[in-house]
């Protein structure tokens, strides 16, 4: 990652880097984008993603895993029943 991060800054390239390792994304780059379910949850730049720290994005991902953890019990507890079952 040295090397990588060394030739991205001297050339002033482009990069994506994919990376399920919080400690990366907050290392490494100027923007860190969370998607989750292919859905971007987060998009940090600038001053918003100055200071962000791994915790940081680890409570974010949690609470957007509890969120969607109780979207889907509620959606079962709501649901009409199933037709045709039979008793």
């Amino acid at each position: 990652m040295n090397v990588t991060e060394y030739l991205v800054r001297t050339h002033s390239l482009t990069t994506l880097m994919v990376t399920h390792s919080m400690e990366q994304a907050v290392r490494f780059g100027d923007r860190t984008i969370m998607m989750h379910r292919g859905l971007v949850v987060a998009d940090l730049s600038g001053d918003e993603r100055h200071g962000v720290t791994e915790a940081d994005l680890m409570l974010r991902f949690a609470e957007l895993r509890y969120t969607a953890e109780m979207r889907v019990t509620r959606d079962l507890l709501t649901a009409p029943p199933k037709s045709g079952a039979s008793s």
